[in-house]
């Protein structure tokens, strides 16, 4: 079985994600477009997408982007951040990797991410890695209708989000969370790192 939300035998010292964490306070992120970001809250900023621009976070044919726009390719923030060397050790070819940021003391309310095809379909898989958090930050997750997973993530763990499913973020700290997310491909390895006959850490 694959649970909503996993956490992945897999993480990186403080040291790996040092230069992320201290270029990313106070940087210009872009909004993430959604109606569930009214407010502005939610930014984020890219690593690899289909634009040389970090600020243009758009992916082909979602939440209202172009149909057509550049060939998948890194920015010029993949090695100035140092980001390569963390996704070589994550199995498969990556999709989009960005870094998302959720501003203190805001949430990001129940929604899904099935505007995606890929996600939808589960040819994408959606990997979050915590480079700034806090223990009061919470991540919900909807296993289904009748199961509620609830996460703290610590800084420098790869955990498994299944966005297709209902989810939800509640920053109650005084600190800007942020995530590099990355997008993973289906692959046999991942697979198997996705794979839990346990469950998650938490589960209420």
């Amino acid at each position: 079985m694959i649970y909503s939300l996993k956490k992945l035998d897999l993480s990186f010292a403080s040291e790996e994600i040092a230069a992320i964490r201290y270029w990313c306070v106070g940087q210009d992120f872009s909004p993430v477009r959604t109606k569930y970001n009214k407010k502005g809250n939610w930014t984020a900023i890219s690593i690899k997408g289909y634009s040389p621009d970090p600020l243009n976070i758009s992916k082909p044919s979602v939440l209202g982007a172009e149909e057509v726009m550049e060939q998948l390719q890194d920015t010029h923030l993949m090695s100035l951040l140092k980001v390569q060397p963390i996704l070589d050790k994550i199995p498969g070819e990556k999709d989009r990797v960005r870094l998302m940021r959720l501003e203190k003391n805001s949430n990001i309310t129940k929604h899904t991410d099935k505007v995606d095809s890929d996600i939808k379909n589960y040819r994408l898989f959606r990997l979050h890695i915590p480079i700034i958090t806090h223990p009061d930050i919470i991540v919900e997750s909807w296993h289904d209708k009748n199961i509620v997973f609830r996460s703290n993530m610590e800084m420098g763990d790869c955990w498994f989000l299944d966005v297709s499913k209902a989810h939800a973020v509640k920053n109650k700290s005084d600190m800007d969370r942020v995530h590099l997310v990355v997008d993973v491909w289906q692959n046999k390895e991942l697979g198997e790192l996705l794979k839990d006959e346990t469950g998650p850490v938490w589960g209420l």
